[in-house]
């Protein structure tokens, strides 16, 4: 789909350097329009995500979440456990 989406867009800009942005699944869309431009020669000047995940980044397992927060948590008193709990 990124790949349809830039040439669909091309139109707009047409020459580079370009200059991407997108906010939550927008940004890997971003990121892999970005991808596809550079991998075709273009200049890509400025890529932000926003809100989003880099598609490099891996989530730690859920387990070793758990252990984190538990952790966090035991060296906080009652009050800071109710305000860490809330986020």
């Amino acid at each position: 789909m990124p790949v349809a989406t830039w040439k669909k867009y091309a139109w707009f800009s047409r020459r580079a350097p370009y200059y991407l942005g997108g906010f939550c699944f927008g940004g890997n869309l971003a990121f892999h329009m970005a991808l596809q431009l550079l991998s075709s020669g273009e200049e890509v000047a400025f890529l932000g995500l926003f809100e989003s995940y880099s598609p490099l980044y891996q989530r730690p397992p859920f387990l070793t979440l758990l252990r984190m927060h538990l952790r966090t948590m035991r060296k906080l008193g009652p009050a800071a456990q109710w305000r860490f709990l809330q986020g």
